[in-house]
């Protein structure tokens, strides 16, 4: 019999503990972050004994098994008992939160920021990065300003001449013309 092929690759990251704060779940104060395979538990499951429960199955078993509560006056319709609340911040401790942002977004402008031109050593320059949706994930795209920058701040060091620092944000009287503005699409 031919082995199948295993598409299920990747990482993902949560903390070890999440609270709920305001109506909306966050990482507990002194949680630990951590990086993990999201497809590592249904692996071992299909390994040890066959079954092929998908990924989700244990958020659908979540959702199933919750009872919402009615809520009087403005504000959500529902809300969870502590019990439930209990076991989606538990459920969230094993799997992370879910994110639709990244399934929904094509493009990523980001900031752009000071920092060396690569391979030269003659102080810092603009640089933006794009990051693109594809069919093999996602890719990355820069552009560089053309010469060292010189930022017209308030700070010290820029008074004094020396310039921004590497990593900080380029202030929109330096801003290179044309680039374009940080967005999502």
């Amino acid at each position: 019999m031919p082995e199948p092929l295993t598409m299920s690759f990747g990482r993902w990251a949560r903390f070890d503990r999440y609270v709920v704060d305001g109506g909306y779940i966050r990482p507990a104060p002194d949680a630990r972050f951590e990086r993990f395979d999201p497809w590592a538990r249904y692996e071992e499951t299909r390994r040890r004994s066959g079954a092929r429960v998908p990924p989700y199955g244990a958020l659908l078993s979540l959702v199933q098994g919750l009872n919402p509560e009615p809520r009087p006056g403005p504000g959500p319709l529902e809300t969870l008992s502590p019990e439930d609340a209990e076991s989606v911040l538990e459920w969230c401790s094993g799997h992370g939160l879910l994110g639709l942002l990244l399934h929904r977004v094509q493009m990523v402008t980001l900031p752009p920021r000071w920092g060396p031109l690569p391979g030269r050593d003659e102080g810092l320059v603009a640089w933006q990065a794009e990051l693109f949706r594809t069919n093999l994930g996602w890719r990355r795209a820069e552009r560089w300003g053309t010469g060292p920058g010189r930022a017209s701040g308030r700070g010290d060091r820029e008074r004094a001449g020396q310039g921004p620092d590497a990593g900080q944000v380029v202030r929109p009287p330096q801003l290179p013309r044309g680039w374009p503005e940080p967005s999502v699409l």
